[in-house]
């Protein structure tokens, strides 16, 4: 950033109301538009009307000088979501306008307080990112990781392991996987357990968690993380602990999760817990290694026997030809799942099921959109006009 001499700042001041951005930029070709804006905030006495009466036609015919003036008072107190249902534009747009104004620059301090600071130092390391945000409201998450870095504060690995495990990321289970699960001769849920799957698998995090720590956050196989690893249940089958604790609880099986009550539900997750606990850990592996176990095994009825023998023979090279063939098929990097864009009836009952208690990583699931936006929804930072 180029320091201002008294000369350019008087120039600022001369020119700014009558020139164009392309024209400013020309005339201070030495500092960045967002210095300059920054800097016309701090000298000169802004008014939206002259600053939107140099607008080109172009700008002008796309945005009136009422929606200018709205977005200048109200942004910073404004989430993503009412912008794009204010002005029916992409957020792309609307903050490409928010740049040429100025105002984040303007309103944001770069200054952390002591309060912020002592904050960021005590609970960075073991608290989830969403939570930070209501902590500390006024800094992005980037200046978070910014401001520790600098301070030589890291996060643990259990918290990263929470925030970027697919299972805790909202992950869309496919339409198509969801037919041939609820298939009795194919898929691995049966006995009608299919709905129930995606609530418990978000219901299992301090056991997987446990099991990751056990083997140091790696593969048991390849002693490697790679961002892909799925904890396998060893000692009992995952649809069996759910038929255990639907038994134990006598709680009657429904089409639907969310046919039961609050109570209900969390007498599910409690159990369920309890008893993948009581079964043992499970042994963290790699997604291409766990594939290859169930095409060999097949998905029911799965033993410990079976697994010490697939170790075995993974640790005698037999599996090294298939191993090749199950990485040729799998590529994390084409793992992209389609999210859609929610509408108000969806945030009515998204609130309704977070104040049921249910986990945000199956609500995400069920309406087919990302884990963000489901905890944006619950801190209230998107959607404040829906009650």
């Amino acid at each position: 950033m180029s320091e201002w001499t008294e000369q350019e700042i008087d120039l600022l001041k001369e020119v700014y109301n009558y020139q164009t951005k392309k024209e400013i930029l020309k005339i201070f070709k030495d500092h960045q538009y967002c210095e300059i804006m920054e800097k016309v905030h701090e000298v000169i006495d802004f008014k939206i009307q002259d600053w939107y009466d140099c607008r080109i036609e172009i700008f002008k015919n796309n945005w009136s000088l009422q929606e200018i003036e709205w977005l200048y008072e109200n942004y910073i107190k404004t989430g993503k979501q009412d912008l794009i249902l204010k002005f029916g534009k992409p957020y792309k747009t609307i903050t490409n306008v928010i740049e040429q104004i100025g105002i984040r620059k303007f309103n944001k301090s770069t200054d952390w307080t002591e309060d912020e600071l002592k904050i960021l130092k005590e609970n960075y390391a073991n608290t989830l990112l969403d939570d930070l945000k209501v902590m500390i409201p006024k800094r992005t998450v980037v200046a978070m990781r910014k401001q520790a870095g600098a301070m030589g504060i890291y996060r643990d690995e259990d918290i990263i392991f929470k925030e970027t495990s697919l299972a805790h990321m909202g992950f869309i289970m496919p339409e198509e996987t969801k037919i041939k699960l609820s298939r009795s001769n194919k898929g691995r849920i049966t006995n009608g357990l299919t709905p129930l799957v995606v609530f418990f698998r978000c219901s299992l995090y301090e056991w997987k968690i446990e099991s990751l720590k056990k083997y140091d956050y790696k593969c048991a196989f390849t002693r490697i993380n790679n961002k892909t690893i799925e904890i396998h249940h060893v000692n009992k089958n995952f649809s069996e602990i759910i038929q255990e604790t639907m038994t134990i609880l006598g709680i009657e099986i429904k089409d639907n999760v969310e046919k039961y009550s609050a109570e209900e539900i969390k007498l599910m997750q409690d159990k369920f817990l309890e008893l993948n606990f009581k079964h043992g850990l499970g042994v963290p592996i790699c997604k291409y290694i766990h594939r290859l176990f169930h095409t060999i095994y097949g998905l029911k009825n799965n033993t410990k026997e079976q697994f010490d023998d697939f170790e075995l023979n993974y640790k005698n090279g037999i599996y090294n030809e298939s191993l090749q063939n199950q990485l040729y098929n799998y590529d994390v990097k084409k793992i992209k799942h389609k999210t859609k864009r929610l509408s108000e009836s969806d945030v009515i009952e998204i609130r309704e099921l977070i104040n049921r208690g249910f986990q945000t990583a199956y609500i995400a699931n069920k309406f087919k959109t990302g884990i963000q936006a489901i905890s944006n929804i619950k801190i209230c930072k998107s959607w404040q006009n829906i009650k």
